[in-house]
Order: structure tokens, then C-alpha cells, then sequence
């Protein structure tokens, strides 16, 4: 995806999303973007808009997401063991690039909430985990936390795999607003800090 119309149509489209309460999935290209991807999308651009990068770094980060997302779906079609290596190769070079941005969080957030947790890993909801990342990034923006400090404060609070075990549970966990369940995991992640460095003295 490297002509202009392709990125602006596809920076329109996190744009949409973002403002929005509805499940995104469109194909761009041979890319099908769902909500994650649509949110690393805007979070490149806010780079951009930010002056953290300028617009030819910002749609080099697009396009190697773009790549990500095809090399992704071509290796979950991968018929033979070596096909297989060769696209781990291709998508571990990419992630090089992609990480030091914190382009690949939803990831790590994911993989630090389960792992706290003594129950099986089980694939989390993609608007479960598209709304714990934006709560992260408010906890860094806001409270100055960084992403490992972000994760446990979030997992914290509660049980965050019960949250994901149905849709009930999700959604009344998505029909509360971002900024209140943010407050409300810092002030109890920060007062059980507090509790736990009395105890110790």
C-alpha cells in the first residue's frame, strides 16, 4: 500500500472508527483490517500529527503494518513447515521496526494480562483488548505509568479474563466510559501500592 489515496482512505477509516462504538472490518488492498489494526492506524498518525515523525516515516510505519497484516493471514495459510519459517522471518524483521514505537502493544498487554492470571490462555475479544490498550495509553499519558506498570494496573483491578468470559460481561465493561475505568484502576493500583509499603515497613 504505498499510493497516497490507499493511506488517506485507510487513515479516514481509523479516524471513523475511533469516533465510533461499531465493529470495523474493511480490506484494503490485500489487508483485512480489523479493530486493532485500525487502532496501530490512527496511533501511527498520531505520531505524525504529534510532530513525532514526519509524514515519510509515518507512511513507512503504514505500509510495514500493512505488510504485517498480509504476512499474518498468509501464515495462517501456510501449507508447508519452511513457508512457515520463511514468513516468521519476514514478520520478525517487521516487528523490529514496529515495536520501539509501541506498534505492537496489543500484544504484550494481552499476553502480561493472561500470565498474571492462573486460568488458560483463551483468545481475548478484540474490542475487550482494542479498549484495555486505549486504557493503557491513558495511564502512561496521564499518570505517567509505563507499559509494564499500565498492564499490572489494569490487571490489578480484577479479574480481566472473567471480563473477557462473555459477552455480557464485556459489554457492560465497554458501556463504561475509558476515562472512568482508568481513574478507577490507578487510584486502586496506586492505593494497593501504598498498602503494600506499610506492610513492609
Amino acid at each position: 500500500m504505498n499510493n497516497k489515496e490507499s493511506l488517506t482512505e485507510l487513515l479516514a477509516y481509523a479516524n471513523k472508527y475511533m469516533n465510533s462504538q461499531y465493529e470495523c472490518n474493511i480490506v484494503l488492498g490485500e489487508a483485512s483490517y480489523k479493530n486493532i489494526d485500525l487502532l496501530i492506524v490512527y496511533r501511527i498518525n498520531e505520531l505524525y500529527q504529534s510532530k513525532r515523525i514526519n509524514e515519510e516515516e509515518r507512511n513507512r510505519l503504514l505500509n510495514l503494518h500493512y505488510k504485517k497484516i498480509v504476512l499474518e493471514q498468509k501464515l495462517d495459510d501456510a501449507k508447508t513447515e519452511k513457508e512457515q519459517e520463511e514468513i516468521e522471518k519476514k514478520l520478525a524483521k517487521i516487528l523490529e521496526d514496529l515495536i520501539p514505537y509501541g506498534l505492537n502493544e496489543e500484544i504484550s498487554i494481552e499476553t502480561l494480562i493472561s500470565n498474571t492470571n492462573n486460568y488458560p490462555r483463551k483468545l481475548m475479544d478484540t474490542n475487550l483488548l482494542t479498549a484495555l490498550i486505549l486504557i493503557s495509553d491513558k495511564l502512561r499519558n496521564e499518570y505517567n505509568l509505563s507499559a509494564l506498570e499500565a498492564a499490572e494496573c489494569i490487571n490489578s483491578y480484577g479479574d480481566i479474563l472473567y471480563i473477557n468470559e462473555s459477552a455480557e460481561n464485556i459489554e457492560y465493561f465497554l458501556h463504561t466510559d475509558l476515562n472512568t475505568w482508568a481513574k478507577l484502576m490507578y487510584e486502586n493500583y496506586k492505593g494497593k501500592s501504598r498498602n503494600l509499603t506499610k506492610n513492609d515497613k
